[in-house]
């Protein structure tokens, strides 16, 4: 989108324009989006305060270094090769631990249904709830979820995108000896899709503003193959004009485009998509060409919301707040980083200190002395002069107070995040249901301002699942049925639930009566169809697909749903065991009094 067109001296442009010229309504909205383009590249690399006036690229930069424990080349300096220089990942070990607590359970976002009159559904809650499992279960939804909980602890933020899509590709078949080609569906980019979004790869317009959903606009972009770009958008009529490595820059003064190579991909394509809430407009560009609708007008926000509203298709996540106004967090390799160095750096003086005091260096006095002296173990070395001798140099080292500095600073690095006691981890059996309690308030308390603004992630990330379910995969399709023409079908999903039953959702529109008989006959077929009471088989029916779409859905995510399975478990038991116990108790008093 932006870019430096080649000038001479005087400013004078020279090259040639490019081949790809499109439109004037297009050239105005290419103009539009590459100066908010300009504005959120500008910003990304300004320092900030907040980030320790450093900029955001810089300050992920810096932050991943220390979650790879990024180690300095060794140096090739005789009087330095000596030195150990190697880190111990303290800081991602850290990351880590909290990644697998709040991993431990992936949580379902739990929807509830309220119709017209603001009563509630709980059947087409579950419904809902089932429907969000079936795409969980369906996509690459697990994998993402640990990705985006593992780039908030790293980043100054993590995103988590999530569409419905459909792309074709072409096939070939053979049939007698004979290639034919087909389009179908392309089931790698199509259908429900979750993503992970670095934060470098999406662009806001203010710094200031906290709310993703209240950005102006927002810009993704990301380097793709052109294969990959040819998959996605090769049906487009602009798609002649996209090779890799060129930039069709618009230089808004003549209202030109010109090709532009850009060295930093040679062989790859820049796909940004350009997407301004307040407008309703989503438009796509490849290397700056326009990949949107002939009518620049007809590109509306295709993310909606139940009410046909526009919506931003991603959500962020950060570990803690910088201020109440600053869009980005504090990471936790970040929050980490200076105990971290200071470990790192202790360690290695210590390591060096240690190498000095086993192998310490030596100087000899009186005539014929050594110009090197060989350190060998088991060496016998003779010396003509009896005066000379060979003294180790050293200045005495307290290895002792090194390593308990550094153990002292380990438990800061606890503090700064989630020491093991304060996870709920017991140090030993558990006995009473009290102590059980305890245990889960700790892990609760542990979880902290993460893991409420997780679950805060997680409702807007539910609210996104809905739209998809709600907009593409509970419509009705046409179809062309043999014999009986064109007619309205409606795709079946099967769940297979964690306990061994089959739960088939059908979206089927059919009349019933309301009466006792007309229920007591519907229940009886749905049974038929089961296949007996004995069936593994659950069929629910959604009779009015219209009226449960257009329910209104909200989202409930409850912070303990974050804490490992273990201690929900334990805290069970506990309670199980003193139930059966009250009784005898009881007995037991009634009998001594």
């Amino acid at each position: 989108m932006i870019g430096n067109i080649p000038r001479d001296e005087e400013g004078k442009i020279i090259t040639a324009p490019s081949l790809y010229q499109p439109s004037r309504e297009v050239r105005e909205l290419t103009s539009l989006v590459q100066q908010d383009y300009q504005i959120a590249n500008d910003l990304q690399y300004q320092p900030f305060t907040e980030f320790n006036d450093l900029s955001l690229l810089n300050r992920m930069d810096l932050d991943q270094k220390r979650w790879n424990a990024y180690r300095e080349p060794q140096s090739t300096d005789p009087e330095e090769i000596w030195r150990y220089n190697g880190v111990r990942p303290l800081t991602r070990n850290k990351i880590i631990a909290i990644v697998a607590q709040m991993t431990s359970r992936i949580v379902i976002p739990a929807p509830f249904a309220q119709n017209d009159e603001d009563e509630e559904d709980r059947m087409a809650a579950q419904i809902m709830r089932d429907m969000m499992e079936y795409n969980i279960r369906n996509s690459n939804y697990i994998d993402n979820y640990i990705m985006w909980v593992m780039d908030a602890l790293v980043n100054p933020i993590a995103y988590l995108g999530l569409g419905f899509f459909e792309k074709m590709q072409t096939i070939k078949e053979e049939n007698e000896g004979t290639i034919s080609k087909k389009d179908v569906i392309d089931n790698v980019y199509s259908g429900f899709q979750t993503f992970n979004i670095p934060a470098d790869e999406i662009l806001i317009g203010n710094f200031n503003q906290k709310d993703l959903p209240k950005q102006r606009f927002v810009l993704r972009k990301r380097i793709i193959e052109f294969a990959e770009a040819e998959a996605l958008w090769g049906d487009n009529d602009n798609f002649k004009f996209v090779r890799p490595g060129i930039r069709s820059i618009f230089d808004a003064d003549n209202s030109l485009f010109y090709d532009v190579f850009d060295e930093t991909i040679p062989t790859l394509v820049e796909e940004g998509i350009y997407y301004n809430r307040t407008e309703d407009l989503e438009v796509p560009f490849l290397n700056a060409v326009y990949m949107g609708d002939d009518d620049v007008e007809a590109n509306p926000i295709k993310h909606r919301d139940n009410e046909n509203r526009p919506k931003y298709h991603f959500t962020g996540l950060g570990y803690e707040h910088i201020s109440p106004r600053f869009f980005f967090y504090k990471s936790a390799s970040w929050k980490l980083g200076d105990d971290d160095e200071l470990v790192q750096r202790m360690e290695q003086l210590t390591m060096d200190a240690t190498f000095l005091e086993t192998m310490p260096p030596t100087i000899t006095t009186g005539s014929g002395q050594f110009t090197e002296v060989l350190m060998i173990p088991g060496k016998n070395s003779a010396f003509e002069d009896s005066n000379i001798s060979v003294e180790p140099l050293g200045v005495g080292r307290n290895l002792t107070a090194a390593w308990n500095a550094i153990l002292a600073k380990e438990k800061s690095m606890a503090e700064s995040t989630q020491d093991a006691l304060l996870q709920g981890v017991a140090s030993g059996p558990v006995k009473t249901a009290s102590e059980a309690l305890i245990l889960q308030q700790n892990a609760k308390i542990a979880l902290g301002l993460f893991g409420n603004m997780f679950a805060q992630s997680l409702k807007d990330t539910g609210g996104l699942m809905i739209d998809v379910i709600i907009h593409h995969q509970t419509v009705a399709e046409v179809e062309e049925i043999a014999g009986k023409g064109l007619m309205e079908r409606y795709k079946t999903f099967v769940l297979q639930t964690e306990d061994g039953l089959s739960k088939k959702i059908m979206f089927s529109p059919e009349e019933i009566g309301e009466s006792e008989e007309d229920l007591d006959r519907m229940s009886d077929k749905m049974l038929i169809e089961e296949g007996g009471i004995e069936s593994d088989m659950r069929i629910f029916k959604v009779l009015d697909p219209e009226a449960w779409r257009k329910l209104k859905y909200q989202i409930v995510v409850d912070v303990e749903e974050l804490m490992p399975a273990y201690l929900k478990e334990i805290v069970e038991d506990q309670r199980k065991q003193q139930a059966m116990l009250q009784p005898q108790e009881q007995q037991a008093i009634q009998q001594t009094a």
